[in-house]
């Protein structure tokens, strides 16, 4: 059997010349074979290629759990970039500045660790670990921004609670309050948000929660929701807004660009596998940018990260590294292009 293991094997030279061979003849079956090795290849370059900006001072190389850890410290404003990771030259200093270079160790990271990489690279083997109950309770100007066991994020809005509990049979939120759910794809495990006025499900998709003293507000931005309420049950799609009337019965109405009623979130972004083209609509959207994808194709790869008090120069930088592409970044026009280096 072909593991990203034995892929990664392959390229630091370790195969024996029988699994060599047994990985060219399994590339060779079917594109996605091929494909799922070129995804593996380009993480594997992104890592030499971010491995400078992943030392720390006078020590080995940090751990999975130490880079992401820093990267959620920087995210709070706990940590500045200078405290723990150190560019190795003064070239790579100038090449990105100390936010940008902290983003890409961060999205390196997600991206590793979601793909089940990182954890070979440093030791660790990939599992899928079962965590208690996690608590969340915000002030009236805080807003918290969590990564749960299963890869899903959430952004809490002020003057909210949210408790979460991630196994490996069942994905389980409650919440009151308001929050932003990007949920990470499992079709064996639902994810269930309920409250005091209903209960929503979910295999994975990006959605917003308003429940407040019996109230309801569903907003849908890609994929489709199932939300009980009121003794009723809809499906809410993308585009879509559902509320909790007065007169207990569920409103549906659709909206032409449901991320423009989040501005609540601020500087908070996440996608989840969502395509590219989506996600220019939404950057050119939010942060009033032009940006151009160089071709059909590239536009429907799909992206899967988020951030925190980025700058869209920063984002835009961060998505380009995951897709393998080339970003030009400028005041007025910004451009998505397939990298030219060869693979």
């Amino acid at each position: 059997m072909i593991t990203d293991e034995l892929i990664l094997r392959s390229l630091q030279g370790e195969t024996k010349a029988a699994e060599a061979k047994a990985l060219r003849e399994w590339r060779a079956q079917n594109p996605a074979n091929e494909e799922r090795y070129q995804q593996v290849v380009r993480l594997w370059e992104m890592r030499r290629l971010m491995e400078p900006y992943l030392q720390v001072q006078g020590a080995a190389a940090p751990s999975a759990q130490e880079i992401t850890d820093r990267a959620s410290a920087f995210d709070r404003g706990a940590v500045e970039f200078e405290a723990g990771f150190a560019a190795s030259s003064d070239e790579a200093r100038r090449r990105f500045s100390t936010p940008v270079r902290l983003a890409l160790a961060a999205t390196l990271a997600s991206l590793l660790i979601g793909a089940g990489i990182l954890g070979y690279v440093t030791g660790r083997k990939g599992t899928r670990s079962t965590f208690g109950p996690i608590e969340l309770i915000t002030a009236a100007t805080e807003m918290s921004s969590l990564s749960l066991a299963d890869g899903s994020v959430v952004r809490l809005a002020p003057q909210s609670w949210l408790r979460v509990e991630i196994t490996d049979t069942s994905r389980t939120a409650f919440l009151d309050g308001r929050a932003f759910f990007a949920v990470e794809h499992d079709p064996t495990r639902p994810f269930r948000v309920s409250s005091e006025a209903g209960e929503v499900v979910v295999l994975g998709t990006r959605f917003d929660l308003e429940t407040r003293s019996g109230d309801l507000q569903l907003i849908v931005v890609d994929g489709a929701v199932g939300l009980a309420a009121g003794g009723q049950s809809v499906e809410v799609k993308a585009g879509q807004i559902s509320r909790l009337g007065n007169d207990g019965r569920l409103e549906l109405q659709s909206i032409e660009a449901p991320y423009t009623q989040l501005g609540w979130m601020e500087d908070f972004v996440a996608f989840e596998a969502t395509p590219l083209r989506e996600v220019v609509r939404e950057l050119e959207t939010r942060y009033d940018l032009d940006i151009e994808i160089g071709d059909s194709a590239l536009g429907a790869q799909t992206v899967t990260s988020w951030s925190v008090n980025r700058s869209p120069q920063e984002i835009l930088t961060a998505v380009c590294l995951a897709l393998g592409a080339t970003c030009t970044v400028s005041d007025t026009l910004n451009t998505i292009n397939r990298s030219s280096r060869p693979r």
